[in-house]
């Protein structure tokens, strides 16, 4: 029995690897971001408010996926997809814990080409 692989653009042919589902489609390329703060906590949580509500629109729009704390608390992760790095720049340069400079980010773009079946129709 074979394999079935979820990938997120189509890179083979089901006739010469019939195991493998062919329901691929092209996405936006993903970025991982790695949000580190610059000051202490309670600078940093002057601004957690204001950074939630700059990114719920992201999250609203399905552009940002999903974020949290690092453990311990010295930054967050956030996973996003974009057309392009300047798109996903352009949220975080704004962003409101950036700009008052308590935190800085750093981003590391991939393109998926599997997942696991659970998220099949949100990535």
């Amino acid at each position: 029995m074979g394999v079935a692989i979820k990938c997120l653009r189509f890179e083979f042919r089901s006739d010469i690897v019939p195991h493998l589902q062919t329901t691929c489609k092209w996405v936006e390329h993903m970025f991982l971001v790695n949000f580190e703060f610059t000051s202490s906590l309670e600078q940093v949580d002057l601004f957690v408010s204001a950074h939630r509500a700059h990114l719920s629109k992201f999250y609203d729009s399905g552009e940002l996926l999903l974020g949290g704390r690092k453990v311990p608390r010295t930054g967050g992760i956030i996973l996003s997809r974009h057309h392009s790095i300047e798109d996903v720049k352009r949220v975080f340069d704004t962003d409101p814990m950036v700009c008052a400079g308590v935190a800085k980010y750093s981003l590391i773009e991939f393109q998926p080409v599997m997942m696991a079946e659970a998220l099949t129709g949100l990535i």
